[in-house]
């Protein structure tokens, strides 16, 4: 009877072939061999594969290795086997029979463990075909799913753990990093009302006046335009009141000639300059940029017959220095708002502008005094489909929550003018966004030691909380 064997060589290539025993082996021989070997895997071919080594692809040398026999429960000594197999197998089946047993029994016994594992051996050969057959299409798509989903399963499983990462990374940092203090109040940006500070000594703005401002740390100046009666007059900074009367002229200023102003400033004063230009002025402004926050201007003599024509050229200089977004011009009331945005509109810019509320005025309440109200002149503007950016009120006007107000209409108050203690205790009150003073020095040192009374753990030099 011809008894099968499968084994690997070593590198996973399938190899079979069959070891016919001799026709002289007896039944019982042959049956006691097939009893005492281990029982073969049925499960898949992978196992069965398995069942004799690679090292022993002979049934000699696995006889040799067994060391036991379960059915006859006798030990085998394979040492120094028969060279034939009719001696191999007698010398088996005589290392196998007990004393307590008899050959015939063993036999019946190993006969029947014959039976039932050439049965299981059958079946597992029929398997180990069907299993070494060319897979399918359908087996191939199957397989080809799998591997991808395999696959996607596993960028997944990355791209979860370097997130989870990140988010440990980030969670340990704002645990670790303490939270900086933050100071709670709110105050206002100080704002120089004519270009110098007067408690320096000085009567005009000049360039050395602003630079020294803008040095200390004011950003923001609230300036006068007015021009002479020279033909195509450079538009000079200063207000015209103050500078009528320290240079004892009469009103207006449009109705003296540079030359006149230069004569009498070099007759009062020791300077022997005229005031700072608006040309000087947007050479500053390109200069410092970052230094500057807003300059506001307001082109005094409005009821002038040449007053819009002058306002044309203010705003067109604007334009061509490229500074724009730096500046803000001044309205006295709606109707003279509309006249600036038909003017920006003619020559292709567009500049913020702020409406003024003077306390001279504004209306009254029923006991008599003048107040701000912020949402009529708001109202009257959108009537006349002018939108302004800011408020610029006086310093008599203020009321609680006036800054509140502005804010809610997005439009922001400055007030002017503010050189006193009483009434920067009143602004601050108020809420205001700036504050217009002809002592910014004095101002912006004053705000600064609030904040500090208020925040003693922050330090700075800024002035706003």
């Amino acid at each position: 009877v011809p008894y099968k064997w499968k084994h690997t060589n070593g590198q996973g290539v399938r190899r079979g072939g069959s070891a016919p025993l001799p026709p002289r082996l007896p039944p019982c021989a042959y049956s006691t061999l097939v009893a005492c070997a281990p029982p073969l895997p049925t499960l898949s071919s992978r196992r069965r594969r398995h069942a004799f080594p690679s090292s022993s692809p002979s049934l000699r040398t696995y006889l040799e290795g067994l060391s036991f026999c379960p059915p006859c429960r006798a030990p085998i000594r394979p040492t120094r086997l028969p060279p034939n197999p009719p001696q191999l197998a007698a010398t088996t089946i005589q290392n196998t029979l007990s004393p307590r047993r008899s050959s015939l029994e063993c036999v019946t016994s190993t006969t029947e463990e014959l039976e039932s594992r050439r049965s299981l051996l059958g079946s597992a050969e029929g398997e180990d075909d069907e299993q070494f057959e060319s897979p399918s299409a359908e087996q191939e798509e199957e397989m080809r799913r799998r591997a991808l989903n395999a696959a996607s399963r596993q960028r997944r499983l990355a791209v979860a753990l370097l997130f989870a990462l990140s988010l440990a990374l980030v969670l340990r940092g704002w645990l670790l990093v303490k939270p900086t203090a933050r100071c709670q109040i709110f105050l206002p940006r100080a704002i120089s009302h004519r270009g110098f500070d007067i408690e320096a000594g000085e009567q005009w703005a000049s360039s050395s006046s602003v630079i020294r401002l803008l040095r200390a740390g004011i950003s923001s100046f609230d300036l006068d335009l007015f021009w002479t009666a020279d033909k195509e007059s450079e538009h000079y900074i200063g207000h015209p009141p103050s500078l009528l009367a320290n240079l004892r002229l009469p009103e207006p200023m449009s109705a003296h000639t540079s030359g006149e102003l230069l004569q009498r400033i070099r007759k009062m004063s020791s300077s022997t300059e005229l005031p700072l230009t608006l040309s000087e002025l947007l050479r500053l402004a390109r200069a410092y940029p970052n230094s500057i926050e807003l300059i506001s201007l307001e082109l005094k003599e409005p009821g002038h017959a040449l007053w819009t024509r002058q306002l044309h050229r203010i705003v067109d200089a604007i334009r061509r220095s490229g500074m724009e977004h730096k500046f803000a011009l001044m309205v006295d009331s709606a109707a003279q708002g509309a006249i600036h945005r038909r003017v920006q509109a003619a020559i292709g810019v567009s500049i913020a502008l702020h409406q003024v509320v003077r306390d001279r005025l504004a209306p009254k309440d029923a006991l008599g005094r003048p107040y701000a109200n912020l949402t009529s002149a708001a109202a009257e503007a959108a009537a006349l489909g002018v939108r302004c950016n800011g408020w610029s009120v006086s310093s008599k006007l203020l009321q609680p929550n006036l800054g509140a107000t502005g804010s809610r209409m997005g439009m922001p108050v400055d007030v002017w003018v503010v050189d006193d203690e009483v009434t920067l205790q009143r602004a601050v009150q108020a809420g205001v966004a700036g504050v217009v003073s002809n002592r910014p020095l004095w101002l912006q040192e004053r705000l600064r030691e609030l904040k500090e009374h208020a925040c003693p753990s922050i330090s700075g030099s800024g002035t706003q909380g």
